[in-house]
């Protein structure tokens, strides 16, 4: 659900900066073509494992005189990483002979290019970089509850010559919102509700409601610095953007003549603003 949830959110966050048809990306996603030699039709969520170095592996099970986590082969083992059917996929002709012609080679290029696919993974941890920082000015909820049954008997130190058997339940549950002046509004709910069973079999319960509002006024209260985290990462978003599709058409450069491609995108601290110049 979570990796669901991500990926519709980065995909959104793409989609809201490639719409100028200068780095328009088409059918932005990170997911591997089924006809691809990087595809993995396993569950994501439950992958098998994949081959490892033999003497590396015994690291997996037992390091530093521990036992290793023991469930590494509970999805099962794999021999080979490679999609075994990716050349089933390959245009040839009556002979068998492959044909590779000049949109053939950049097609088989986008497909099966490791370095193309690796600079889509890292638009996609630019957008999520976006993402985070959108969340921090979500409405953000919290609940927990803690039960506690204490028994004590008649002979105990304190218990004034009678048995206790008190059940306890605390249930607590808070919003918090952040605002763009460096605000935080904080709502909290507290429920108690208290069992005796030992003598009369009393019970009692008390809600608390309580508010705070903090605004800070001098250091932390300008929309420049509350801001700024996620003002950098949608200007890195989209410098990265720009650099992808300068990226794409700079691999059409390097199939057909064999220039490099040049740098795509990167994370924060990268290539900020990379296009904006």
């Amino acid at each position: 659900m979570y990796r669901e949830q991500a990926d519709a959110e980065v995909y959104s966050a793409v989609a809201e900066k490639a719409h100028d048809p200068r780095w328009e990306l088409k059918d932005y996603t990170i997911n591997v073509n089924p006809h691809s030699r990087m595809y993995d039709g396993f569950d994501p969520d439950n992958e098998p494992l994949p081959p490892d170095d033999p003497t590396s592996h015994k690291l997996m099970h037992y390091v530093d005189g521990m036992e290793g986590y023991p469930c590494w082969h509970l999805n099962g083992d794999i021999s080979v990483v490679e999609n075994p059917e990716w050349t089933h996929y390959l245009a040839r002709n009556d002979r068998g002979e492959i044909l590779l012609d000049l949109n053939q080679s950049v097609r088989l290029g986008l497909l099966h290019s490791r370095e193309y696919q690796r600079e889509l993974e890292d638009l996609y941890l630019s957008a999520l970089d976006v993402t985070f920082e959108r969340f921090r000015f979500d409405v953000q909820y919290f609940a927990g509850n803690d039960t506690f049954f204490t028994a004590d008997g008649n002979r105990r130190a304190g218990s004034g010559g009678q048995s206790s058997s008190l059940l306890t339940s605390d249930t607590g549950f808070q919003a918090n919102k952040l605002f763009a002046s460096g605000g935080q509004l904080m709502v909290n709910v507290a429920n108690s509700l208290v069992w005796q069973f030992s003598g009369t079999n009393t019970s009692a319960a008390t809600t608390l409601l309580d508010f705070s509002f903090i605004q800070p006024l001098l250091r932390g209260g300008v929309k420049s610095q509350v801001l700024e985290r996620l003002t950098l990462s949608e200007r890195t978003l989209l410098g990265n953007i720009r650099a992808m599709e300068r990226y794409r058409r700079g691999f059409y450069v390097n199939i057909t003549t064999g220039r490099d491609a040049g740098q795509g995108p990167q994370r924060r601290g990268g290539v900020l603003g990379a296009g904006l110049a």
